[in-house]
Protein backbone atom coordinates (compact mmCIF):
# COMPACT_ATOMS: atom_id res chain seq x y z
CA UNK A 1 0.00 0.00 0.00
CA UNK A 2 1.46 3.58 -0.56
CA UNK A 3 2.33 5.43 2.21
CA UNK A 4 1.54 9.01 0.40
CA UNK A 5 -1.22 10.88 1.03
CA UNK A 6 -3.93 12.10 -1.25
CA UNK A 7 -2.87 15.75 -2.72
CA UNK A 8 -6.44 16.77 -2.67
CA UNK A 9 -9.00 13.95 -1.59
CA UNK A 10 -11.38 15.37 -3.67
CA UNK A 11 -12.89 12.75 -5.58
CA UNK A 12 -11.61 13.42 -9.15
CA UNK A 13 -10.81 10.95 -11.02
CA UNK A 14 -8.55 9.73 -14.53
CA UNK A 15 -10.61 9.10 -17.62
CA UNK A 16 -8.20 6.63 -19.58
CA UNK A 17 -9.66 6.31 -22.96
CA UNK A 18 -8.72 2.68 -24.58
CA UNK A 19 -8.11 3.98 -28.53
CA UNK A 20 -5.17 4.08 -30.97
CA UNK A 21 -3.57 7.17 -29.55
CA UNK A 22 -3.95 7.33 -25.53
CA UNK A 23 -6.53 9.66 -24.77
CA UNK A 24 -6.78 11.16 -21.29
CA UNK A 25 -9.31 13.16 -19.21
CA UNK A 26 -9.89 14.51 -15.68
CA UNK A 27 -12.88 14.34 -14.10
CA UNK A 28 -14.91 14.95 -10.94
CA UNK A 29 -16.71 13.69 -8.82
CA UNK A 30 -16.44 9.98 -9.01
CA UNK A 31 -18.47 7.86 -9.28
CA UNK A 32 -19.13 9.14 -12.94
CA UNK A 33 -22.94 8.39 -14.35
CA UNK A 34 -21.88 8.94 -17.69
CA UNK A 35 -19.18 10.75 -19.59
CA UNK A 36 -19.64 12.82 -23.10
CA UNK A 37 -16.61 13.68 -25.45
CA UNK A 38 -17.38 14.57 -28.84
CA UNK A 39 -21.27 14.25 -28.46
CA UNK A 40 -20.41 10.66 -28.30
CA UNK A 41 -22.10 9.23 -24.81
CA UNK A 42 -20.04 6.18 -22.89
CA UNK A 43 -22.23 4.18 -20.27
CA UNK A 44 -20.93 1.94 -17.66
CA UNK A 45 -20.96 -1.40 -18.07
CA UNK A 46 -22.06 -2.08 -14.48
CA UNK A 47 -22.97 -0.32 -11.17
CA UNK A 48 -19.79 -2.09 -9.76
CA UNK A 49 -16.65 -1.11 -9.59
CA UNK A 50 -14.36 -3.57 -12.30
CA UNK A 51 -11.10 -4.67 -10.11
CA UNK A 52 -8.00 -2.94 -8.51
CA UNK A 53 -5.20 -1.33 -9.65
CA UNK A 54 -1.66 -0.25 -8.76
CA UNK A 55 -0.10 3.14 -10.34
CA UNK A 56 3.32 1.70 -12.36
CA UNK A 57 6.34 3.79 -10.82
CA UNK A 58 9.98 4.38 -11.70
CA UNK A 59 12.53 3.73 -9.77
CA UNK A 60 12.61 7.56 -8.99
CA UNK A 61 9.34 6.90 -7.78
CA UNK A 62 7.75 9.24 -11.01
CA UNK A 63 4.42 7.99 -12.06
CA UNK A 64 4.79 5.92 -15.48
CA UNK A 65 1.60 4.43 -15.81
CA UNK A 66 -1.36 2.07 -14.58
CA UNK A 67 -1.67 -1.86 -13.70
CA UNK A 68 -5.77 -2.83 -13.52
CA UNK A 69 -6.57 -5.97 -12.40
CA UNK A 70 -10.26 -6.28 -13.85
CA UNK A 71 -12.90 -8.79 -12.58
CA UNK A 72 -14.08 -11.49 -14.65
CA UNK A 73 -17.27 -9.58 -15.97
CA UNK A 74 -15.05 -7.03 -17.60
CA UNK A 75 -11.45 -8.79 -18.72
CA UNK A 76 -13.74 -8.28 -22.50
CA UNK A 77 -11.58 -5.14 -22.44
CA UNK A 78 -8.61 -6.91 -22.24
CA UNK A 79 -8.71 -8.09 -25.65
CA UNK A 80 -10.05 -4.95 -27.27
CA UNK A 81 -6.83 -3.48 -25.92
CA UNK A 82 -4.03 -5.88 -27.24
CA UNK A 83 -2.91 -3.96 -30.09
CA UNK A 84 -2.46 -0.99 -28.26
CA UNK A 85 0.91 0.62 -28.02
CA UNK A 86 0.52 1.94 -24.99
CA UNK A 87 -1.24 -1.03 -23.72
CA UNK A 88 0.16 -4.53 -22.87
CA UNK A 89 -1.82 -7.88 -20.89
CA UNK A 90 0.03 -9.69 -18.97
CA UNK A 91 0.12 -13.28 -18.16
CA UNK A 92 -2.26 -12.60 -15.19
CA UNK A 93 -4.86 -10.95 -16.89
CA UNK A 94 -3.73 -7.79 -16.04
CA UNK A 95 -3.50 -4.61 -17.94
CA UNK A 96 -0.67 -2.19 -17.92
CA UNK A 97 -1.30 1.27 -19.37
CA UNK A 98 1.49 3.34 -20.20
CA UNK A 99 1.69 6.96 -19.66
CA UNK A 100 5.26 7.28 -20.40
CA UNK A 101 8.09 6.09 -23.13
CA UNK A 102 9.73 5.03 -19.77
CA UNK A 103 7.46 1.76 -19.85
CA UNK A 104 10.61 -0.23 -19.36
CA UNK A 105 11.49 1.18 -16.43
CA UNK A 106 8.68 0.31 -14.05
CA UNK A 107 9.95 -0.28 -10.72
CA UNK A 108 7.79 -3.08 -9.31
CA UNK A 109 8.75 -2.49 -5.83
CA UNK A 110 7.33 0.89 -6.07
CA UNK A 111 4.13 0.11 -7.99
CA UNK A 112 1.92 -1.97 -5.55
CA UNK A 113 -0.11 0.38 -4.34
CA UNK A 114 -3.17 -2.39 -4.73
CA UNK A 115 -6.04 0.53 -4.66
CA UNK A 116 -9.34 -0.01 -5.27
CA UNK A 117 -11.36 3.46 -4.78
CA UNK A 118 -13.17 4.14 -7.69
CA UNK A 119 -12.60 2.12 -10.87
CA UNK A 120 -15.14 1.62 -13.52
CA UNK A 121 -15.62 0.50 -17.14
CA UNK A 122 -17.62 2.66 -19.83
CA UNK A 123 -18.55 1.72 -23.60
CA UNK A 124 -19.66 3.99 -26.32
CA UNK A 125 -22.09 2.66 -28.71
CA UNK A 126 -19.11 3.06 -31.34
CA UNK A 127 -17.55 0.07 -29.26
CA UNK A 128 -14.73 2.27 -27.75
CA UNK A 129 -14.14 1.76 -24.35
CA UNK A 130 -12.81 4.17 -21.35
CA UNK A 131 -11.79 3.26 -17.97
CA UNK A 132 -12.07 5.95 -15.17
CA UNK A 133 -9.96 5.65 -12.21
CA UNK A 134 -9.79 7.69 -9.07
CA UNK A 135 -6.86 9.69 -8.41
CA UNK A 136 -7.70 10.34 -4.74
CA UNK A 137 -4.24 8.81 -3.43
CA UNK A 138 -1.48 10.58 -5.54
CA UNK A 139 0.44 13.26 -4.50
CA UNK A 140 1.50 16.66 -6.41
CA UNK A 141 3.98 15.13 -7.55
CA UNK A 142 2.26 12.28 -9.63
CA UNK A 143 -0.63 14.39 -10.60
CA UNK A 144 2.22 16.84 -12.24
CA UNK A 145 3.76 14.02 -13.98
CA UNK A 146 -0.01 13.02 -15.34
CA UNK A 147 -0.12 16.51 -17.39
CA UNK A 148 3.41 15.54 -19.16
CA UNK A 149 1.92 12.32 -20.44
CA UNK A 150 2.44 11.50 -23.89
CA UNK A 151 -1.31 11.19 -24.68
CA UNK A 152 -4.19 12.92 -25.79
CA UNK A 153 -5.87 15.43 -23.34
CA UNK A 154 -9.36 15.13 -24.11
CA UNK A 155 -12.12 17.63 -23.31
CA UNK A 156 -15.11 16.13 -21.18
CA UNK A 157 -18.56 17.82 -22.36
Amino acid sequence: MSTLQPANPSQECLVIFLRPKLGLARSQPWPLSQIMVNGEVYEPVSDEWSGFYDWLRGGDGQLLGLRWWPFDYVEFVLEHVKHLSFARVGDKQELEIYFSERMREVDQHKSCDQDFLYDQVFRSPSGQFALAISTDNLNDTDLAALRTADAEWVSLQ
